[in-house]
């Protein structure tokens, strides 16, 4: 694949598999073996920082207390505005049945 090219994030788990087959192997001469191991440590940082972009980009809906749809950033208060289950309501909680 030409260099410059960018690769996808699911491209660069295909090239670290490979990677590790390679390096798994067992077969080869030092700096062979080290030179794949820069290129897998390469690609793990490409594909991280892919993976950091999506997930930036990620909204989920919550419910505001009217009951409406709104957007909020991947990881912000999703677990205050979720929804309350009967378990909640109940009172019981899995502390309570495992202490």
């Amino acid at each position: 694949m030409a260099k410059n090219k960018k690769k996808t994030f699911e491209q660069h788990l295909e090239q670290l598999q490979a990677l590790a087959d390679d390096l798994e192997a067992g077969d080869l001469p030092l700096a062979e073996a080290l030179k794949k191991y820069e290129e897998a440590i390469q690609s793990f940082r490409l594909a991280q920082q892919l993976l950091k972009k999506a997930e930036e980009r990620i909204e989920i809906l919550l419910r505001n207390a009217e009951g409406e749809l709104e957007a909020h950033p991947f990881g912000a208060g999703a677990e205050e505005s979720k929804e309350p289950t009967e378990e909640d309501e109940s009172g019981d909680s899995d502390d309570e049945l495992f202490a």
